[in-house]
């Protein structure tokens, strides 16, 4: 004997234009496939996912000026490091540089913060690095946009060549902070 499954279909709770037999796994709210969020144990709503989010946010108004002012201050330096090595194509310095310095911020940052974290203070300290990075550049970029405005002919790939690293710096130096305070890994 076979016995019939009969569900009713109810309405998503931030659709109600939507039916659907979809239910959040951890409130029992009905969701649609848009507001549904696959976690390894089932389905859940955005709601609830934020919630869960908000326990991982664990940092304190102080951290973002702390973590800003070293992201800052080690983004200019960097930057400033980064036109000060002259053995090296620029590109190379560019990205080892970057690099180095992003990671040394991060570290610097999670010292000093004493390893709280919340998403803000990624973007806080992004932001501050790529601002520092961008003041320790400013003067290089500003004299490589005046060559190309001028038309010195032999000098404009150079110093076009030139901005276009010093863009690739800041870009890296942004990227490898991000991907270390969000704690990615790349692997083969």
């Amino acid at each position: 004997m076979t016995e019939e499954i009969h569900e009713e279909y109810q309405v998503c709770y931030k659709h109600p234009d939507r039916k659907t037999l979809l239910r959040c796994n951890r409130c029992g709210k009905p969701i649609c496939p848009e507001c549904a969020v696959q976690t390894p144990t089932g389905y859940r709503c955005k709601d609830c996912i934020k919630s869960q989010q908000k326990v991982f946010d664990t940092a304190e108004k102080q951290d973002y000026i702390i973590g800003g002012l070293i992201a800052i201050v080690l983004g200019f330096l960097g930057a400033f490091i980064y036109q000060l090595i002259p053995f090296l194509p620029s590109y190379i310095t560019a990205l080892l540089i970057s690099v180095l310095c992003g990671r040394l911020i991060c570290t610097a940052v999670r010292a000093a913060v004493k390893k709280r974290r919340s998403s803000a203070l990624t973007k806080v300290v992004t932001a501050a690095a790529g601002i520092g990075a961008v003041i320790g550049l400013w003067q290089n970029i500003i004299v490589n946009i005046n060559i190309l405005s001028w038309g010195a002919t032999g000098f404009g790939f150079n110093s076009l060549l030139q901005v276009i690293i010093d863009i690739a710096y800041v870009v890296i130096l942004c990227g490898t902070i991000l991907a270390e305070l969000n704690g990615m890994v790349f692997r083969r």
